[in-house]
């Protein structure tokens, strides 16, 4: 038959299977699936053997349609559908990216903390960022996935990066800058002293933080600059000689190694400080501050210790003008403790005292026991540390061929479940609460599995050189045009979820306890236990590392528990805050003390092992309070805890004068210095595993309504 296909300006043009192939294929790709010459053929014959007539392109879209679900390509057929519906979802996509243009012209962006939307540069790649999320949502996700985020019952992190790039990583700084390497045709060789090390090793995080999103950990910095540390130690000892033969004098080792000590610490601190001066002032090419972390305090040679101590040191000084110095936000501090070596007479608990100091006045570093736990039970078994990716994702343990722990991936994103909305659907439905887990988790895994295959299929060497190329992740050194799937095969993927102690409280609502979800939290840990199960058979039958990931989420928290009021009303005890609380914590306005809070969230620690925080409020900044903030941390870390120790930071930039605030209290009354009566002062406070600015010098905040409501409530975060 001489079919002829009449296209949408009304002229007659000859059916070519050739297109119909090359139209597949496409949609096809999108949904990970290699359709063969055959299975082309295949489906363009069934499409010819139904026409009779000539046919309007319109139906035989239709046809095509009918022809992959006959030929048992489903998944394509339902792309193929979707793909159908572009322009109408560009024109679409374009107005939100509009509307989100003239939104920031009008007032900041606080869906992240460490973003300054009034830079020019910023509104340009948050505008973008829109445009990436709507596609999203409209071309990755499936139409039952898509109504599943759109009412609020999972929530994909991230979305506009997630299918472009990476997460959250522990990258291998020492081993990039050893021997050297070559970043965009610059060839850097390995460092002769540790000012040139940090400095290099700024430049190793800035490049590679561009290329994902997330947190980037560089873990064991004291131990890396060990090396380098002990190369300018060379120079000085070199340099002490020369000057004190030229003098005609005889070197006094004692002297020398006095000077060259001096030398050496002045060094590491002009190099953290310029550390700390780049990643809070110059944005990344995502147009936030990039959230980077230091893990330190296991090296107990002499200059591991020296490299904690000047961190320490630094950060406690602050940055600024004498007088008026205030600390900053990044890098943020993770000390990993060891009661062996920071214990009462270790060698290094002078480390450990400073370590809480430090702690005590700026709110990090945060602690991570390598005694108990998950991280620290990994620790005994392997020697090796698994540290938090940034706010605290924590990697699948996985081994190489030899049996070794890896240490240096990364992970490819999160997806969190709204358990709160999982339990009301279920009652009103008349389901039970597995029933509707169970179906909003499959979803969450699908979406999971398909963000793994494409980023394997996306990324090439090039995508991240320094992480894939040069070493940055455990078999990292693919080519420029090579797949990444092998290093990727090692990273993690994560369930994330909030509102426990909601999800608690609702249960006990419909089972007339009186009691407060850190009083029995048993259905909480029943659910947990369940999700864990589910985890744990899915990583077996798909072959992927896994996680449950205790979602901080900054932004999704408040809008989750708006998109449940907007399903179900208000309830009592549950949604007047105006946010769920993220993951398994307690409530922030609960009463109760520090070693209660520690031990309740203790027990959700091993049903958490993707990532997981604790956090106390302490009462004073006092010299004195010292010795109760190294008893709290000492507790926390015998149980296996990841710990923080908190309070509302308010410095004076004029007197420097650092006192807590009161969040409860007027704007003006909570921020004024009550030394000298400045408003030039800064505030911070924990936004969930981090910090962030409550109160600029320029009287800027950086947090959302949420996250300010949840401020004037807290007593124990």
């Amino acid at each position: 038959m001489d079919i002829k296909v009449i296209n949408k300006c009304g002229i007659l043009e000859d059916f070519d299977p050739q297109r119909i192939a090359t139209a597949i294929r496409k949609s096809a790709s999108r949904v990970f699936v290699d359709l063969t010459d055959d299975d082309c053929k295949k489906v363009s014959d069934y499409v010819y053997s139904t026409l009779t007539e000539n046919v309007p392109v319109k139906t035989l879209h239709n046809i095509v349609e009918c022809a992959l679900d006959h030929c048992g390509f489903n998944s394509v057929a339902e792309s193929y559908r979707s793909y159908r519906n572009y322009k109408t979802d560009i024109k679409e996509i374009w107005e939100a990216v509009i509307n989100k243009e003239i939104e920031l012209d009008s007032q900041p962006d606080h869906s992240n903390a460490n973003c300054n939307s009034q830079l020019v540069s910023t509104k340009g790649i948050l505008t973008y960022g829109e445009f990436l999320k709507e596609s999203y949502m409209r071309f990755f996700l499936t139409p039952e996935e898509r109504k599943a985020v759109n009412e609020g019952f999972i929530y994909p992190h991230d979305m506009k990066d997630r299918y472009r790039t990476y997460n959250c990583c522990l990258l291998n700084v020492g081993r990039i800058m050893k021997g050297g390497f070559t970043l965009e045709n610059m060839p850097y060789t390995e460092p002769g002293s540790v000012a040139a090390a940090i400095a290099v090793a700024s430049d190793i995080i800035s490049v590679t933080a561009g290329n994902q999103y997330g947190g980037l950990t560089w873990p064991q910095v004291d131990e890396d600059l060990s090396y380098y540390c002990q190369k300018s130690y060379n120079f000085y000892i070199k340099e002490y000689s020369n000057i004190i033969g030229d003098a005609g004098c005889g070197v006094d080792p004692r002297k020398a190694d006095d000077y060259a000590y001096k030398k050496v610490k002045r060094e590491i601190q002009q190099g953290y400080q310029g550390i700390e001066h780049t990643f809070n002032s110059v944005s990344s090419c995502r147009g936030d501050f990039p959230f980077i972390s230091f893990s330190f305090g296991n090296g107990t040679d002499r200059w591991s210790k020296l490299v904690s101590q000047t961190i320490l040191e630094t950060r406690m000084g602050g940055q600024g003008k004498p007088g008026g110095k205030t600390p900053v936000l990044f890098p943020k501090l993770i000390f990993t403790y060891r009661d062996e070596i920071h214990g009462k007479g270790g060698i290094s608990e002078d480390l450990f005292d400073l370590a809480a100091k430090c702690s005590k006045d700026t709110m990090y570093p945060d602690f991570l026991s390598l005694d108990a736990g998950y991280v620290g039970n990994m620790y005994k078994k392997t020697g090796k540390i698994i540290t938090m990716m940034g706010c605290r994702a924590c990697l699948s343990p996985d081994y190489n061929e030899d049996g070794e722990l890896l240490i240096n991936r990364c992970n490819m994103g999160v997806i969190s479940l709204n358990l709160p909305m999982f339990y009301q659907k279920a009652k009103l439905e008349n389901k039970t609460f597995y029933e509707v887990f169970d179906y909003y988790f499959e979803l969450a895994r699908q979406i999971n599995l398909r963000t793994i295959e494409y980023l394997k299929r996306k990324l090439k060497g090039a995508s991240s050189p320094l992480a894939f190329m040069e070493g940055g992740f455990d078999d990292g050194y693919v080519g420029p045009n090579d797949s990444v799937a092998p290093i990727l095969k090692h990273s993690t993927i994560s369930f994330g979820y909030g509102g426990l102690s909601e999800l608690q409280t609702l249960y006990n609502k419909d089972h007339n306890i009186e009691t407060h979800y850190y009083e029995d939290c048993n259905f909480a840990k029943e659910v947990m236990t369940y999700f864990n199960d589910k985890v744990e058979e899915i990583k077996k039958s798909d072959n992927v590392l896994y996680a449950i990931y205790g979602t901080p989420g900054e932004s999704w928290l408040p809008r989750a528990c708006d998109q449940f009021v907007e399903m179900y009303g208000q309830i009592e005890g549950v949604t007047e805050k105006g946010f769920f609380s993220n993951s398994f914590h307690i409530n922030v306005d609960e009463d109760v003390t520090p070693i209660e809070k520690i031990n309740f969230e203790n027990q959700f620690f091993p049903l958490s092992k993707g990532g997981s925080i604790c956090h106390v409020k302490i009462p004073s900044i006092s010299d004195e309070m010292l010795e109760g903030v190294k008893a709290i941390i000492r507790h926390a870390m015998k149980i296996g805890n990841y710990q923080s120790v908190n309070h509302a930071a308010n410095r004076c930039t004029d007197c420097g004068h650092h006192w807590i605030g009161d969040d409860s209290m007027p704007y003006e009354q909570n921020y004024r210095c009550p030394v000298c009566g400045s408003m030039n002062t800064v505030g911070i406070r924990r936004m969930n595993g981090y910090l962030g600015y409550s109160k600029t010098i320029l009287g800027v905040n950086k947090f959302n309504k949420g996250k300010i409501k949840e401020f004037k409530l807290r007593k124990n975060l």
